[in-house]
């Protein structure tokens, strides 16, 4: 019985001895594969560590430490220091030295490193692209220019002298554009020019004019030299309207002695633009015109006398323009009449009265014009006209018409 019992402890611990041993021999298999897979790695990273001093060989042994320090210290900053002829070979010595996993106490991953690549290449491929463009304008200038700018960038005191810029030696661009639409005619218009001359206020002269509107345009007489000289003068006194009751419809001309003192007679061509002054009208009192304090009809004001007739050339056809009064409420009408066709527009204001002209001529809604400029409102020798002649005692007594 007691051999039978030795014999059992034997066969355990035989059995224990053995299962300890594969055990120990399993992990010495571990251990050999442990070491075999890091000498492979290492094989593997000094393989392309070879790769890449085999393929960049200006690479210097500083400079691949330098990249090798990056990669260890996660040195973001010194990216930006990199601005040496080689300074792409030692991202790419960075990015091929990088395992594919980094180790735990760096930060740098493959993906920044990537991007670090990435901005280098587009730095220099933006510094190439600016000398292809400076070689493209530089054979497209003359033999002459082409030397002196080669002469002045390349001499560094001949460029620090040089206070042009690179544009001044380039040819000049030619502007690109669309050109503006303009759908109604302007004061400076080839048409106005041609069938309505006009003179500026310093090159006025005496003596006749011919002109293609019309008989009523008579010649401009200056019988006291320049208007603006009289304003100058204390001894001059506003000169009273004379009074006249007729109808409006039948034209209300002004006195021929009351615009003696300013040296013009009518009709009267505006100096600044192609509009004639036919008759200046009369004055307009506050309460016969209350339309004119609403303050969302216009933003600009010009006083304007009931009665007050200009014409000028539009669209190859001459329009009068006048400043008829309502007789049922008082308030004033602005009509634009064609002369040939005897058509004509009536509005509430200026602008309003050639507007509808204009959108007519135009054929579209998107049209609009200035109804002082067109009337001659704007023109400062008719303003003149209206303060030396019209004015009574008081400004406030004076109507005035929104643009």
């Amino acid at each position: 019985m007691l051999d039978g019992m030795l014999k059992t402890e034997l066969d355990g611990d035989v059995e224990h001895n053995a299962v300890q041993g594969e055990q120990s021999s399993i992990q010495e298999r571990v251990v050999e594969m442990q070491r075999r897979f890091r000498e492979l790695e290492e094989r593997d990273r000094r393989r392309r560590i070879e790769n890449v001093e085999f393929g960049h060989p200006g690479l210097t042994e500083e400079e691949y430490q330098q990249a090798i320090d990056m990669c260890n210290g996660d040195d973001l900053h010194a990216l930006d220091s990199l601005t040496g002829p080689n300074s792409s070979q030692i991202l790419e010595a960075v990015r091929l030295a990088i395992p594919p996993k980094p180790r735990p106490d760096s930060g740098l991953t493959t993906r920044t490193v990537r991007r670090a690549t990435t901005w280098v290449a587009s730095r220099q491929a933006g510094q190439q692209t600016g000398e292809r463009h400076f070689k493209s304008k530089l054979s497209g200038l003359l033999p002459v220019e082409r030397r002196s700018l080669k002469l002045s960038t390349a001499n560094p005191f001949s460029s620090s002298c040089v206070s042009a810029p690179l544009s001044a030696f380039l040819p000049p661009r030619k502007k690109r554009g669309r050109p503006r639409k303009k759908p109604c005619p302007d004061a400076e218009s080839k048409e106005n020019s041609e069938s309505h001359d006009y003179k500026r206020v310093d090159s006025w002269s005496t003596g006749d004019e011919s002109s293609s509107c019309s008989e009523s345009d008579a010649n401009v007489k200056i019988e006291s030299g320049d208007p603006l000289d009289d304003l100058q003068g204390d001894d001059r006194q506003p000169i009273q309207p004379t009074p006249s009751n007729a109808p409006l419809s039948e034209g209300h001309l002004s006195p021929p002695n009351a615009l003696h003192g300013l040296g013009v007679t009518f009709p009267f061509k505006l100096p600044t633009i192609p509009v004639t002054l036919i008759s200046l009208g009369r004055i307009a009192h506050l309460e016969q015109a209350e339309w004119w304090a609403d303050p969302s009809k216009s933003l600009y004001y010009h006083p304007f006398p009931l009665g007050l007739h200009t014409e000028r050339f539009a669209w190859g056809r001459l329009f009068d323009s006048h400043i008829l009064s309502n007789p049922k409420s008082g308030n004033p009408i602005f009509r634009v009449v064609d002369r040939d066709s005897g058509d004509y527009r009536d509005g509430a204001t200026a602008t309003e009265a050639w507007t509808l002209w204009c959108k007519d001529a135009a054929g579209r809604e998107g049209t609009r014009a200035s109804g002082p400029l067109y009337f001659g409102f704007s023109d400062p020798i008719l303003q003149l006209l209206i303060r030396r002649t019209l004015f009574l005692e008081s400004k406030s007594e004076v109507c005035g018409s929104p643009s």
